[in-house]
């Protein structure tokens, strides 16, 4: 946190440019880093600014402006180091890409020309003549770098003496001097330390000697109005008046008053210290001297116009002094002057330059200037003749500043008026003045006027006599009323008159009036209000200036050294209704206004400035009082109050509440909503003797919309806590109305302060029927109710309703909720909503599922929930296993027996389990569902009786499933039953039995002991019957190589007469056989089949009838194709229980030996054919005798191989295994080259 603290904070700045402390704010926080920036960053008020540094090109937005995080006039490396090391950033800003400003950031000085400057590097030149650097200049001005950068540290630190490091400094300066250029940033650190040290040591001539350098230094690094420079400008100037260096100072001042102006503002007091000293009323020649220019004049009257006053004196000289205190006079009239009156940019003036009664109208131009430097005199109009009738002279006039009408009193009360263009060539001319006062020497001379235009086209002339106070309203140049106010009339500098607002101010002894023109039309008007101001005091002059009101009062002086009487002068602020300012004066004195400045002119000429103080310091004045009201005022009335106001709320609500004035605290407080955190306030009100004031400041902040949930969560609780029914009530209505907050909230408020049927109601009102039926249900307990209010909801929205609420209904009103459900069913059904979702409320209410079941199980959307419900049931032991059958099975189908079965399953239903897997022949799956439960009777009974296919599976997985049980699985005397039955079955050989058991760690060697012995036995009689086989079937092979000898190499009579086929004596042609089998050609063709041409067909039908009974185990010669018999072995040996028995037979039979007696017989035959082949080939002619020979060879070989013939080609080839598969291309078997008769399909 303090990371985030230091690296986003900014330091903050009074108007002055003084630190004052640190601040956060999100917005800055953002604007990017630049070591030549756009803006700086200053505080107006509470209020952070960024002022551009150059105001000809300021940034285009907030996102491309950029600030300095640090004080960038320092090396580029210094810089980058400080970035890195505090905001972890390498810079690369503008300012670093600028070579040329860097290396004169860091420049040395030229060894031969003054003003030439080079880089800090070997062998630079100078960047004005040329110069070469020599290698001694280089080392000088190294070391001086060297020195200075490391002097830095010690120059910035405060614990180290002042005169110490002034000191060290000097001499830096000293050493600077021919080696670091005078723009060198390595300079500002030792100038600002002599700066400084110089101000504190009051020597005002090093001071602004190193302040002018400091300055100069700057103005190549930052722009004109970069705020630096100008706070170093205004420093600087107030040093150089010090020291009077006055030209130097003003010029200074010019140059920073309107930019400062800019920034803070004209009421900143550092705008108006500058102000102040620019307007410094010191005269130049003679600046320890007052000014006394105004020195024995004695003002009659007076007006202002812009930035300058006009002075008249009764001798008829006016004066003109101007916001700089220059001054001009002339003689306006030779003998007197009455009065005087500006409007638009001339000024108007009466008096008399005769000895009689000849009074003047004088129009001046004060922007022209004539002889002696009097304004250009426009026009005179003699007024005297106008008023024939009358020898008094004029006394007053008064010009609209439209310059369209004018009027002119006289000495014995007469008032003439004019309309129309003054300036005009012909205007003022004696026939269109218009007299709207008759003469009234009674009254006196008029002593002041007024006109002012109002809506309707009307006229309004207030006329002011030492003792009364007329108005008159004219249109179209005719008087249509006339009114005579209550005030006793003023002297000609007792009154004012704000033209813009259309008021008259008038300051008699007793009262102070105040007039509206507006009001004067009106027949009832005219009646102004009064305030005591000055009251029982004789008034010297009355002047406005802007809201306040100056008041001159003659009073007897306390001191009577040099006069009997002193003035006391009273600044008012109506408006704000408090005395801004009081002091007594020692001599009578004269007010007027300068622009915003006050000026107070004494009776010995001296002339002082009453300046107003920002606001910043009134507000701390008045607030160290705790005059908060009266600050409170002053903010409201101020252009720049707003800001503070709320503030002083602030201030002013603690102070009242430290008093124990908790009423009007919160009054207070309620003025600082949207500035101060309302958890302030709530918290100091949380006490319940605090409750009515917080339930104000709650409601003030509903009504201006700043609330949150928890405001009116805190308003409502407070409203229930007091017992404020009605107000709480009211208050809920409003809420409703905004919607603008969590009902929820508002209806659990409700509840916990036991309002339900409002919660209720408000909960229906906004369709939050959960909670509408929470009230009712848990807090009211009107179940009766709840089971209407839910029969009334939509079906899908009842159904959640009943999911949630429907145990606590069916355990407190059973029937109808019942009832309810029925109704909701039958609707669900007819609109297909999802029904199912009022089961779950019948969970542990078994008798209340049966109940709705037996109504509801005939509806087919609600009938596998039905089932559910009584598998419950049955799970819970409330059904019997013939109840159970009897309710599920009767609904069973086709669609719902997969979810029966999953149902059955996890509620452990097993009657309703073993019927769906026995109906469905699902063996395995209910041999998996009895070995779940454990159930190892039903196990052994499935095996035995499921299809002989799976039966080998059967009995494997019954057996792992008995290695893997417990101890209290294993029953040993079932288990001895399994191996009796899987010994009756013989599908699994002993060896695998053997195999699965021994993995189990509970299984005892007597329990299988019996099925081992067993076993034993049955192997050792069979090992007997074999050996007996197989010395029967030596005999047979050795009288099988007699009858063949016997064929190879004994004549054979064949003495056949009829036809093996037909059974008729042989007729030519006829085909004999070595068998003794002799045949018709004809029949022969008709028996012989395609593939064995030359074989007998009585032999082969009988090779097939003794492989068939062999059962595969043997293969006739030449009758049994090769692929089918290797696709017949396979398919044996897959299915055979016993396969090695199997492989046994085969070999037993000689049909996969490569040596041997049948092997020796192949091989002797194959060559005998050859060879016999060869040797007739030569001799026998008869192509027939040829088919013979074959066909007797033929023969001979048919006892021993699977071929009647053997090709020429395939003489000389390996001999193939006849059980291979065929080719992939459907050739002829093709025998693979391995040895192994089983190979890799075994």
């Amino acid at each position: 946190m303090f990371k985030k603290v230091a690296i986003n904070s900014f330091a903050v700045g009074n108007e002055f440019g003084s630190p004052i402390g640190i601040a956060l704010c999100i917005k800055l926080s953002c604007v990017n880093h630049s070591c030549k920036p756009q803006t700086r960053v200053v505080f107006r008020n509470r209020a952070a600014c960024l002022v551009p540094t150059n105001r000809r090109k300021p940034p285009k937005n907030f996102d491309t402006a950029c600030h300095s995080y640090i004080d960038e006039l320092q090396p580029i490396a210094l810089r980058r180091k400080m970035l890195r090391q505090k905001y972890q950033f390498e810079c690369n800003c503008e300012g670093c890409c600028d070579e040329n400003r860097n290396s004169r950031m860091e420049a040395w000085n030229c060894g031969i020309c003054v003003d030439g400057w080079m880089k800090n590097t070997q062998g630079a030149n100078c960047e004005l003549c040329g110069w070469d650097m020599t290698p001694d200049h280089y080392e000088t001005c190294r070391l001086a770098e060297e020195a200075t950068k490391n002097a830095r540290i010690t120059l910035q630190r405060d614990d180290v003496p002042l005169q110490t490091r002034n000191d060290l400094a000097e001499k830096l300066i000293y050493l600077m001097a021919d080696t670091l250029h005078k723009y060198n940033v390595l300079r500002l650190p030792v100038l600002r330390l002599l700066y400084g040290a110089a101000l504190f040591r009051q020597d005002l001539e090093n001071c602004t000697k190193y302040g002018i350098e400091l300055l100069d230094l700057q103005k190549q690094y930052q722009y004109k109005n970069d705020v630096a420079i100008l706070y170093h400008k205004y420093g600087l100037a107030q040093v150089m008046i010090a020291g009077e260096a006055w030209e130097s100072a003003q010029e200074l001042l010019e140059d920073i008053h309107q930019p400062m102006s800019t920034i803070y503002g004209d009421e900143a007091q550092v705008v108006r210290n500058i102000s102040e000293m620019l307007r410094l009323v010191l005269d130049k020649e003679k600046p320890k001297e007052k000014f006394l220019g105004l020195k024995d004049v004695n003002v009659d009257c007076w007006c202002r116009s812009g930035d300058s006053v006009f002075l008249g004196e009764s001798r008829g000289g006016v004066f003109r002094l101007t916001q700089q205190q220059d001054d001009d006079y002339w003689k306006a009239y030779q003998k007197s002057l009455a009065s005087l009156h500006s409007a638009d940019k001339y000024l108007f003036s009466i008096g008399e330059d005769e000895e009689t009664t000849n009074s003047l109208l004088k129009i001046w131009d004060p922007t022209q200037v004539g002889e002696k430097n009097a304004p250009q005199l426009r026009r005179v109009v003699r007024m005297s003749p106008l008023l024939a009738t009358s020898a008094f002279p004029a006394s007053s006039c008064a010009v609209h500043s439209s310059l369209s009408a004018i009027a002119v009193g006289y000495g014995d009360g007469s008032v003439l008026f004019y309309q129309g263009d003054v300036m005009g060539e012909k205007s003022l001319s004696s026939s269109r003045w218009l007299r709207i006062r008759e003469s009234s020497v009674i009254e006196g001379a008029v002593s002041g006027l007024a006109i002012a235009f109002v809506p309707g086209g009307k006229t309004v002339i207030f006329v002011i006599t030492p003792k009364h106070v007329f108005s008159y309203v004219l249109e179209n140049r005719q008087v249509i009323s006339k009114k005579k106010h209550e005030a006793n009339g003023a002297t000609t500098d007792c009154w004012t008159f704000d033209e813009s607002t259309g008021q008259l101010i008038v300051a008699s002894r007793e009262m102070v009036y105040f007039y509206d023109a507006d009001q004067s039309v009106d027949i009832d008007g005219g009646v102004g209000r009064c305030l005591q101001l000055g009251r029982g005091h004789d008034k010297l002059q009355l002047v406005a200036a802007g809201q306040y009101l100056a008041l001159l009062t003659k009073q007897n002086a306390l001191i009577q050294k040099d006069a009997e009487f002193m003035t006391m002068m009273t600044v008012y602020d109506v408006k704000g209704q408090y005395i801004g300012f009081s002091c007594s004066l020692p001599n009578l004195c004269r007010l007027f206004v300068i622009g915003a400045q006050m000026l107070i002119l004494g009776k010995d000429g001296t002339l002082s400035e009453l300046a107003e103080k920002n606001l910043m310091t009134k507000l701390d004045i008045l607030i160290k009082k705790n005059l908060y009201d009266v600050a409170i005022g002053i903010a409201k009335n101020s252009k720049d109050g707003g800001e503070q106001l709320k503030g002083i709320h602030r201030k002013y609500a603690d102070y009242l509440y430290g008093k124990g004035d908790y009423d009007n605290a919160i009054n207070e407080y309620k003025e600082t909503i949207g500035m101060l955190e309302p958890s302030y306030v709530i918290k100091k009100y949380l006490d319940g003797s605090k409750l009515a004031q917080l339930c104000v400041y709650l409601e003030a902040i509903h009504e201006q919309q700043k609330d949150n949930q928890n405001h009116t969560n805190i308003l409502l609780n407070a409203y229930a806590r007091r017992n404020e029914k009605k107000k709480l009530m009211q208050f809920v209505n409003r809420v409703v109305e905004r919607k603008n907050c969590d009902m929820r909230d508002v209806f659990k408020i409700l509840v916990d302060w036991n309002y339900l049927p409002e919660a209720s109601l408000l909960a229906t009102k906004f369709e939050m029927h959960d909670e509408a039926l929470t009230a009712i249900i848990e807090h009211m307990h009107n179940y009766q109710m709840a089971v209407k209010y839910i029969a009334k909801r939509p079906i899908d929205k009842a159904l959640e309703h009943l999911e949630k609420f429907g145990r606590i209904l069916l355990e407190k009103c059973r029937a109808e909720t019942l009832v309810l459900l029925s109704d909701i069913v039958l609707r669900g059904a007819e609109s297909g909503a999802e029904i199912e979702k009022i089961f779950e409320i019948f969970i542990g209410d078994s008798q209340a599922a049966q109940e709705f079941c037996a109504q509801a199980e005939d509806n087919p959307q609600l009938a596998d929930w039905c089932m559910e419900l009584r598998m419950r049931a049955y799970d819970a032991e409330k059904t019997t296993p013939e109840e159970i059958e009897d309710q599920i099975l009767r609904h069973l189908t086709p669609e719902n027996t997969s979810k029966t079965l999953h149902l059955a399953q996890i509620f452990n239903v097993s009657p309703i389990v073993e019927k769906i897997l026995t109906k469905s022949g699902k063996s395995r799956e209910l041999m998996n569902y009895y070995q779940k439960i454990g159930d190892l009777p039903k196990i052994v009974e499935i095996c035995k009786n499921c299809p002989e296919n799976q039966r080998q599976k059967m009995w494997l997985d019954a057996l792992s499933f008995i290695s893997k049980s417990s101890a209290e699985m294993c029953n040993e005397e079932m288990i001895k039953y399994l191996l009796v039955e899987i010994e009756k079955s013989q599908v699994v050989h002993p060896l695998v039995v053997l195999e699965i058991l021994s993995k189990s760690q509970n299984l005892t060697i007597s329990t299988i002991k019996e099925y081992v012995i067993n076993w034993l036995k049955k192997q050792e009689s069979k090992i007997l019957k074999n050996r007996k086989t197989i010395k029967e079937n030596e005999k047979q092979m050795d009288e099988l190589d007699e009858h063949i000898e016997s064929l190879k190499f004994n004549a054979q009579v064949l003495q056949v007469s009829k036809c093996s086929a037909c059974d008729t004596g042989l007729q030519l042609p006829t085909v004999h056989f070595l068998c003794k089998h002799s045949y018709h050609v004809h029949c022969f063709e008709s028996y012989t089949e395609a593939d064995t041409p030359d074989t007998c067909p009585a032999c082969s039908q009988k090779s097939t009838v003794a492989v068939e009974a062999n059962g595969g185990g043997t293969v006739a010669a030449g009758t049994v194709d090769q692929r089918a018999a290797y696709s017949k072995f396979k398919a044996e040996l897959a299915t055979c229980p016993d396969a090695m028995e199997l492989i046994s037979t085969y070999l037993e039979r000689g049909l996969f030996n490569e040596s041997g007696k049948g092997a020796k017989v192949r091989r002797h035959v194959a060559q005998n054919l050859t060879n016999s082949a060869s040797q007739r080939s030569s001799t026998i002619t008869n192509p027939f005798d040829e088919d013979d020979f074959r066909s007797s060879v033929s023969r001979t070989m048919s006892t021993v191989s699977t071929r009647s013939t053997v090709p020429q080609s395939t003489v000389g080839q390996q001999p193939r295994n006849p059980f291979d598969e065929p080719a992939a291309g459907g050739g002829g078997a093709t025998v693979p080259n391995y040895s192994n008769p089983f190979g890799e399909d075994f």
